[in-house]
């Protein structure tokens, strides 16, 4: 519980920052179930293709908040490494469409080209 003490909340804006830290806790435990219930429903790709296991992408969103996703990776069978590319496939990256190496989430990157182009 929050309190109005010396080491405590202060301001009204001490405040208002104790209860966004405590949504964004909430919003973080409920992006990561969602998340977690996404990649369990979604199916193998099929023929041809091999579990790599689970692998772990941090997506930085909206608020500070890191999300770190396990998710299910797939390889072709017959996959050769060419030095262009991993050969993986996650199908969770794909249904909430995430560009391979990106960091940010697509929230975090509309809002920065938003105020960039609102800027003189």
């Amino acid at each position: 519980m929050m309190q109005f003490t010396q080491d405590g909340i202060k301001s009204f804006k001490g405040l208002t920052i104790a209860i966004l830290q405590v949504l964004v806790q909430g919003m973080e435990k409920a992006l990561q179930t969602v998340v977690d219930e996404l990649d369990s429903q979604l199916s193998h790709p099929g023929p041809g293709w091999e579990s790599v296991g689970k692998k772990e992408r941090r997506l930085q969103t909206l608020f500070g908040l890191t999300l770190v996703i396990s998710r299910r990776g797939y390889r072709r069978r017959d996959w050769r490494d060419d030095g262009n590319s991993s050969g993986l496939y996650f199908p969770l990256d794909e249904a909430l469409g995430l560009p391979p190496e990106e960091r940010f989430c697509p929230l975090v990157q509309h809002l920065g080209v938003t105020l960039a182009t609102n800027v003189s």
